[in-house]
């Protein structure tokens, strides 16, 4: 009698232990996406965290120094700007079991523009994604490669400065002239 009352009572108790465990459980989507790093080296991570911590992550896996910006960017070649929502969660930005590749991010400090360059080989991809890839690319460095408009006051000081490889040049063809 004694031993029934002994095994009811230790079934009980470890029916209490488990509802109590599961009770601390806390169950959340787990959204894993892969990137693309370095010669098609690839990392598989929890989307579930701030994009700070998700960036900081992958800037020590990837050996990246922790004071570079980078970004993501997904096989449509959209850029995915978690650098400017670093207390959001990364799961409103990137979809689940999806593939994202590493940019550079370098910031021109006179001017504020952005310059993105790939951190992965564009040559191990296949040649559609790479073609997608590089137009997005050369898009969004467009901004880099125009002449830039000078302003009213620079333009005084660049016309007024004196050309003398023009008149030398002048002489030159009218002296082959003769």
């Amino acid at each position: 009698m004694e031993t029934s009352r002994r095994n009811s009572s230790v079934s009980s108790i470890s029916a209490i232990r488990t509802t109590d465990v599961r009770k601390h459980v806390i169950l959340a989507p787990c959204t894993f996406i892969r990137i693309i790093y370095n010669e098609n080296q690839q990392l598989l991570l929890n989307s579930y965290s701030s994009c700070r911590r998700l960036l900081d992550h992958m800037k020590s896996i990837a050996g990246i120094h922790p004071d570079e910006i980078i970004d993501l960017i997904d096989h449509d070649g959209k850029l995915k700007q978690l650098s400017t929502h670093l207390d959001d969660y990364a799961t409103q930005f990137l979809a689940a079991r999806s593939t994202y590749y590493i940019l550079k991010v370098e910031v021109d400090t006179t001017t504020g523009e952005k310059r993105y360059t790939p951190y992965f080989n564009l040559d191990q991809l296949d040649q559609r994604l790479c073609i997608v890839l590089t137009n997005t690319l050369n898009t969004l460095n467009k901004s880099l490669s125009k002449p830039k408009r000078i302003s009213g006051t620079m333009r005084q000081y660049i016309t007024s400065q004196p050309s003398t490889t023009t008149s030398q040049s002048k002489t030159k063809r009218s002296s082959n002239r003769k």
